[in-house]
């Protein structure tokens, strides 16, 4: 992703269940972090981590985003280091009611969250942290297929699933059959 001259953002959110005991706090216990990189004008990838630190935000952003590309993030401490292997690493300070400066944002990638959470909340009102992968490639490839007619997109889904076989657990063993 990225590339001389372009623009990457990326942030964290957590997924989950609500706080159900009324107390303060997020209710973080029942939720699950995600990490997400968006190209301005291109794809999306999101990730589910264990736990969002600035080691795991290092190896995701080596592993997908090229060096040549100018990194936008809020002002998080994960996200201290990235000016140091990239062309330049802009923030925004949201404690500070900072949401954009220029063309210094994270609103892609917060647009992008929007839709997994309403997607999650609205409709498949719970995900397990087990398959939340599962939901995650589908809400990338939303996005990444948004501005296609639903033809084209079905088309697009049904290309990725040839010679693939979705299966969510391992068979017990093979059936023999008689003849």
């Amino acid at each position: 992703m990225g590339g001389s001259g372009k623009i990457v953002e990326c942030d964290d959110t957590w997924i989950g269940g609500q706080n159900r005991h009324g107390g303060k706090g997020s209710g973080a216990q029942n939720k699950a972090h995600v990490f997400a990189i968006l190209e301005r004008g291109g794809e999306v990838r999101s990730m589910k981590m264990g736990s969002v630190t600035a080691s795991n935000v290092k190896q995701a952003l080596r592993d997908h985003v090229d060096a040549e590309t100018r990194v936008m993030t809020d002002s998080a401490s994960v996200f201290e280091w990235p000016g140091k292997e990239f062309a330049s690493h802009e923030k925004v300070d949201h404690s500070a009611g900072e949401y954009a400066r220029g063309d210094v944002s994270t609103n892609g990638v917060e647009g992008f969250f929007g839709l997994l959470k309403r997607g999650v909340h609205g409709t498949f009102h719970h995900v397990s942290r087990k398959y939340l992968s599962f939901y995650l490639a589908e809400f990338n490839f939303r996005w990444n297929h948004r501005r296609m007619c639903d033809g084209d997109r079905t088309t697009a889904a049904i290309q990725r699933l040839r010679g693939k076989r979705l299966m969510l657990r391992k068979p017990v063993g093979q059936r023999q059959v008689s003849r």
